[in-house]
């Protein structure tokens, strides 16, 4: 599996050099932009332990980034940026490492091929730099196993699609894919963490009105992770179902998006059935930037591949909106407000290889478990000038869960921004 990892490390570096060779030799200039945002950070829960272990810790981080945009007319639009973020630490646990690199990629081009055919390339790439050392179930700083692994790791996203229109402003037929891969350096973090994602769906929507249309849709995914004790984790599932759109305004700035289907997962372990699920579900309702008020919010209902290992797959449930208002005509002054409610459940018997039975052991042969989390986020942003700005901010992250860690967390932060051209 890990062939990939020398190709798609480089693929960032290969679009974002496509996206400056088009502006380097198109007729019309691209516009460049850079920026350096400094800030500091305080977190009430340095190790994200339950209660009794919790430690302060301040951080500082500076983060310049590079960013092209570019537009030809209704034909082309870029949108390329860098990003590397330096941030130290203090009150370092043992054997932590004070300084902390991370660099992001990420690339948007929509293209026109004709007034029918449109064609949209996503790419995100993020790599973290980060050392850990070994601790006991006390969290107690184990010296003498100061081998001091490394855990860095990189993530790629590529997604794109193509939307071909059977008439203007008419029905229309989409279809599209999606690769992602996750990769650490050291072996000991691989052999357990190591990710493969890949899909690809399609959607044919009849246009009813300028405000409705409705139509039918199939999403398939393929995930698979390592797993050191061997075990077949990998899962494949497809959805199939109905779709809804209302544009609420008829102008496409207030977008109500409703989806309902049935989902059918295969597992990679041959112990486990297949699973069926009627109602999986998607509500989402976007507010978009052309209006003071900004706001994305939704619900979500189905089953899919497990963030918790040596789960394969697991049901989701979950709630989140998030808002921000703009103030005045300058529209210098924003607050925002993010929260996502979401719980994952984890059934023995459904989504967990029989190889890994211990988890039944280890819980009194309890068949089902939970994991609960709660996220709020509060920002304000101010432009000072039109070249300089500052921002606070706080979040709250509360995680109940009975198959991992769980932890609560405070942290307040304030930044400042300079746009250097």
């Amino acid at each position: 599996m890990h062939f990939h990892s020398k190709t798609v490390s480089a693929l960032p570096a290969l679009l974002v050099g496509a996206g400056l060779a088009s502006t380097s030799f198109a007729a019309e200039p691209g516009i460049i932009g850079a920026s350096i945002t400094a800030g500091v950070k305080q977190s009430d829960n340095r190790d994200l332990v339950d209660t009794g272990k919790k430690e302060d810790q301040l951080s500082w981080y500076i983060a310049p980034t590079v960013r092209i945009r570019r537009e030809i007319a209704d034909l082309l639009h870029l949108d390329a940026s860098y990003s590397p973020v330096f941030t130290h630490y203090d009150d370092c646990r043992d054997g932590q490492d004070e300084n902390k690199w991370e660099h992001t990629v990420r690339l948007n081009l929509d293209y026109s091929l004709s007034p029918l055919t449109a064609v949209a390339i996503k790419e995100n790439y993020w790599w973290n730099d980060q050392k850990d050392s070994f601790y006991g179930d006390a969290y107690e700083y184990d010296g003498s196993r100061d081998s001091k692994p490394s855990n860095d790791y990189y993530q790629n996203r590529l997604e794109g699609y193509l939307m071909q229109k059977l008439a203007q402003d008419g029905d229309y037929v989409k279809v599209g894919g999606r690769w992602r891969v996750k990769r650490y350096d050291e072996k000991v973090f691989a052999d357990s963490n190591d990710e493969d994602e890949w899909g690809a769906y399609g959607e044919f929507m009849h246009v009813y009105s300028e405000t409705f249309a409705f139509g039918v849709f199939a999403d398939y995914t393929g995930w698979d992770r390592e797993s050191a004790a061997d075990l077949d984790l990998g899962v494949d599932y497809l959805t199939v179902g109905v779709k809804a759109l209302f544009d609420l305004s008829g102008d496409g700035n207030h977008i109500l998006e409703a989806r309902t289907g049935y989902n059918h997962i295969w597992y990679e372990a041959d112990e486990l059935d297949d699973q069926d699920l009627f109602g999986d579900s998607k509500v989402e309702l976007k507010l978009f930037q052309q209006t003071d008020t900004q706001l994305f919010a939704g619900v979500r209902y189905g089953r899919d591949f497990s963030n918790i290992y040596p789960f394969s797959s697991q049901e989701d449930l979950a709630g989140y909106a998030s808002v921000r208002q703009y103030f005045g005509q300058d529209r210098r002054l924003s607050l925002g407000a993010s929260v996502e409610l979401r719980t994952r459940t984890y059934d023995v018997e459904d989504d967990l290889n029989p190889a890994a039975n211990q988890y039944v052991d280890a819980n009194e042969g309890k068949k089902e478990f939970d994991r609960d989390s709660v996220y709020v986020r509060l920002t304000a942003k101010y432009a000072l000038t039109e070249n300089f700005g500052v921002g606070a901010f706080y979040t709250y992250e509360d995680i109940d869960s009975e198959v991992a860690s769980s932890y609560k967390e405070n942290v307040f932060g304030v930044n400042a921004t300079v746009t250097l051209f």
